[in-house]
């Protein structure tokens, strides 16, 4: 089991903080992190150091997916779930997209899209957000390719 140690924190600095850390991959590459907020409020109360993982996995993927350039975007809102309050993060890019396989098997542990990656990044965000007790998924994205997640946080 993955051990959490919650804390009130802003969501926004989470994301942040990974995406900067990224930065040696985004070297001689054109690509944007573009944020859009439907809420006054992101804060939660998470595991900042594990979360900040999850959006790495996410960014790793996204940056790869983009090529020379290209854009990432990360949207937050809040919404009700059966009463229950919810942050729900989006993180979509406008790479090539994931095929019918891809999109089947991206959260099993070993499947990677990448060359030289390890195939746990997916998996392993999925035990993250799980044990927070939220969900994340893969969605379809309005654009054309590209790959869309949505993380709920309680």
């Amino acid at each position: 089991p993955i051990q959490i140690e919650r804390h009130r924190c802003d969501i926004s600095k989470v994301w942040r903080s990974a995406w900067s850390n990224l930065e040696t991959e985004r070297i001689g590459r054109e690509i944007q992190l573009v944020e859009r907020s439907m809420t006054t409020s992101l804060q939660c109360d998470v595991d900042s150091i594990r979360l900040e993982q999850v959006f790495r996995n996410l960014f790793e993927n996204s940056i790869s997916a983009c090529g020379d350039s290209g854009q990432v975007e990360v949207s937050c809102n809040e919404q009700k779930d059966n009463g229950i309050e919810i942050l729900r993060i989006v993180v979509l890019d406008d790479g090539p997209g994931l095929s019918d396989e891809q999109k089947a098997k991206i959260f099993e542990p070993f499947f990677t899209t990448k060359a030289k990656g390890t195939g746990l990044g997916m998996a392993i965000a999925k035990r993250i957000i799980e044990s927070h007790g939220g969900q994340i998924a893969l969605i379809e994205s309005d654009n054309v390719g590209g790959t869309a997640f949505s993380i709920g946080l309680p």
